[in-house]
């Protein structure tokens, strides 16, 4: 488990490329997952129906920590910063441009 802020910064063109593409094939991946919960959701009834309510708040609270997409603006393509004590990633961005109440995440 990490228990410091990490920066991961990556330099090469190529290899930014290939981290923005792979985020966007899990993202795609979370959505067709989504929408298949989401089918089964509306045709479900009562305790079934509140069962599959709570997977699928599961997932976007995953998707909403998971490294893919900053946590408070949502975007994918830039290099992130991991909060421990929050357990989100947040994009160095919204970092630099004091987006990130210091009180809360550090």
């Amino acid at each position: 488990m990490l228990k410091k802020i990490k920066r991961v910064i990556i330099k090469n063109p190529c290899l930014r490329n290939l981290r923005y593409n792979l985020r966007v094939i899990l993202i795609h991946f979370f959505h067709d997952q989504e929408a298949a919960l989401e089918a089964f959701w509306l045709g479900a009834e009562g305790e079934e129906q509140i069962k599959l309510l709570r997977q699928l708040e599961g997932f976007r609270r995953i998707l909403k920590k998971s490294i893919c997409r900053c946590s408070l603006c949502g975007v994918t393509y830039n290099d992130m910063v991991y909060f421990p004590r929050q357990k989100e990633w947040v994009c160095v961005e919204c970092v630099d441009n004091d987006l990130v109440l210091k009180e809360y995440y550090y």
